[in-house]
């Protein structure tokens, strides 16, 4: 939205990429308190983080995952036999079936296990996001800075100078102004340029269209290079928390101090959950497809016997 205004050039774009990059890694320094030392004025130390709550949630989904696990492998292997899954004649079917049993009887439970410990962590970085300074100090810090830089960008855009509040309403409003009067100036361009190189479509129904697409076309451009921007900072629903917010307020201004602690609250907190749980739901999402292919494995293996069976029965 408001960043994108002022970074439209290649190096600006590397710069964002850069800050976002920088951004995540210094998230997880700050949450493995990497040697115990400063970041500017703000200490971080293994002590800082809430150890007890973070251990308590991983050891409780592990037991869950591990009891859930317990329960699926009898459930799932009488269910399935019941249903003729591991149907196989003779002493092999007999044997087949034992180490199936023994299988889903470790398996799932481990599985159930290492699914649970990753959901765990997830929970408990949320815990430890909330609970530590970063989620104490530094996000609020930054969140007033981001609100102090928003402040300067109404003003910028015909806002009251130095002002102490801001009018969410009035602002979005000047801002999509701005946006549709930038949208113009792209649509006139190419407007220009395109009448320059093809004069035989002036006055045919050809420029009529292209005088209605291309100013939509422009705008939706604008949007999307701006929310990419605000994507790079790591500030993916500012505009949309600020558009509730007005809607919210009917007109009535927002102190400094409560524009920094929505930014900080809901734009730039759940920003770096979401970038952890992004993380921790990879490991967790293939061991969910390991837990599903050992219950299907047995059963396609079988399947196979089975026709191998009656293909040499057959005359």
């Amino acid at each position: 939205m408001t960043f994108g205004c002022f970074a439209r050039s290649s190096s600006a774009d590397r710069l964002a990429a850069g800050v976002s990059k920088s951004g995540r890694a210094l998230v997880c320094f700050l949450l493995a308190g990497c040697g115990g030392g400063r970041i500017g004025d703000l200490p971080v130390q293994w002590q800082d983080l809430p150890l007890g709550p973070m251990l308590g949630q991983i050891s409780l989904w592990i037991f869950l995952g591990v009891v859930v696990g317990l329960v699926a492998a009898p459930s799932l292997f009488f269910l399935l036999r019941r249903w003729g899954a591991y149907r196989l004649d003779g002493k092999l079917g007999w044997w087949l079936r034992l180490v199936v049993a023994v299988f889903l009887f470790v398996s799932l439970p481990l599985l159930g296990g290492a699914v649970g410990f990753w959901e765990g962590m997830i929970r408990a970085a949320d815990v430890g996001v909330r609970e530590s300074p970063v989620g104490k100090d530094l996000l609020p810090r930054a969140g007033d800075v981001c609100a102090d830089g928003l402040l300067f960008v109404d003003g910028c855009l015909g806002g009251p100078a130095e002002a102490k509040d801001l009018d969410v309403q009035a602002f979005l409003g000047r801002l999509d102004g701005m946006q549709e009067q930038l949208a113009a100036k792209l649509s006139d361009k190419f407007m220009d340029q395109w009448h320059a190189q093809h004069p035989e479509v002036k006055g045919t129904a050809l420029e009529a269209w292209a005088e209605f697409v291309a100013p939509r076309l422009a705008k939706s451009l604008i949007e999307r290079k701006l929310q990419k921007q605000l994507d790079d900072f790591g500030m993916h629903h500012l505009e949309e928390e600020l558009r509730r917010e007005a809607a919210r307020r009917e007109g009535r201004p927002m102190e400094r101090a409560e524009l920094g602690s929505l930014i900080a609250d809901r734009v730039l907190l759940p920003g770096v959950l979401r970038t952890l749980n992004g993380w921790l739901r990879g490991p967790q999402k293939l061991l969910l497809m390991l837990a599903v292919a050992a219950v299907l494995l047995p059963v396609a293996v079988f399947w196979v016997l089975r026709r191998t069976r009656a293909g040499r029965v057959a005359p």
